[in-house]
């Protein structure tokens, strides 16, 4: 039976994270004067934001730490680790980072050709776990928001993948049968994982090579 649904990750399966995080981190190091203000070098900055985010990532997807949490402590930590104990303009390097980052328009490779070939053929939906304030503004500076009938997000549907409930809650907004879904994304925990989870079939998009030999082996990711 053929597919009539398919449901896309957002974040570094059709967005690209990775690039327009790293420009973004990239100009907040020039604005906010890094280099000779704490004597910072660029790129031991962004690798750190990186493992930081990461980590602070997965307490959130855990139920760790709320969405609030997780912007309130990112910089600190991230400054804290390159030994600065006291940031005063913190708040607003975040202010800056989540003003900016969402603006930026790249898309992974040959994403804006496939969402054209699929466009007519399909009912296209996105799924994700990212916040509401950011994801539609992703979006909309990347020119792809007029490709998706519904975009459910972790905080409409009230929970996350790989929770089966966001899955049965982006099928009820859709009226999709199980059997009409496919499920396209990055990660394997929650994209693939979650899919299984909510019995639908579903395609790992895998771009880096990542090797795995188990499903729940999740390949790191960014997230803003």
């Amino acid at each position: 039976m053929p597919y009539k649904h398919l449901f896309f990750d957002l974040d570094d399966t059709l967005w690209d994270s990775r690039r327009n995080a790293d420009e973004t981190l990239r100009e907040l190091f020039a604005v906010f004067r890094l280099a000779e203000e704490y004597g910072l070098e660029e790129d031991t900055f962004v690798a750190v934001f990186q493992r930081v985010n990461y980590a602070l990532w997965d307490r959130y997807s855990a139920g760790e730490i709320t969405q609030q949490q997780l912007r309130d402590i990112r910089f600190p930590l991230v400054f804290g680790e390159l030994g600065i104990k006291h940031l005063p303009n913190g708040s607003q390097m975040q202010a800056f980072f989540l003003a900016t980052c969402p603006r930026k328009p790249h898309l992974m490779p040959h994403a804006s050709e496939v969402l054209q070939q699929l466009r007519g053929r399909y009912r296209l939906h996105i799924i994700t776990n990212g916040f509401d304030d950011v994801q539609f503004v992703k979006m909309e500076s990347s020119g792809i928001a007029g490709y998706f009938e519904e975009v459910v997000t972790s905080l409409r549907a009230g929970c996350q993948k790989p929770n089966r409930l966001i899955f049965d809650y982006a099928r009820h907004r859709t009226q999709a049968a199980p059997a009409d879904c496919l499920m396209i994304g990055d990660n394997l925990l929650a994209d693939i994982a979650g899919a299984q989870n909510a019995e639908i079939d579903h395609v790992f998009y895998n771009p880096g090579r990542v090797t795995h030999q188990f499903w729940r082996k999740t390949p790191k990711r960014w997230r803003i």
